[in-house]
């Protein structure tokens, strides 16, 4: 299972060949707030669960020193 974190779904979006506006058009979120989410600035929670759905993964937090949000591909 494959796990990142926010900013690398840029990656993901890219190796699928999507483009902002079209993610942004398929997601319902605006441009800025993708490329946010892609650029680690502060967005809302929910916009990062939607994102990364879209890009076929799930979101979780997990407890280490200081909270971290993970992002896994879905099963």
């Amino acid at each position: 299972e494959e796990c990142l974190v926010p900013v690398e779904l840029k990656k993901v979006r890219e190796k699928k060949m999507i483009t902002i506006t079209e993610a942004s058009t398929e997601t319902g979120l605006s441009a800025s707030v993708i490329s946010n989410i892609e650029h680690n600035k502060d967005v809302k929670f929910s916009s990062i669960i939607k994102y990364a759905d879209y890009l076929g993964y799930d979101v979780y937090i997990r407890k280490k020193k200081l909270p971290v949000v993970v992002i896994c591909e879905k099963n």
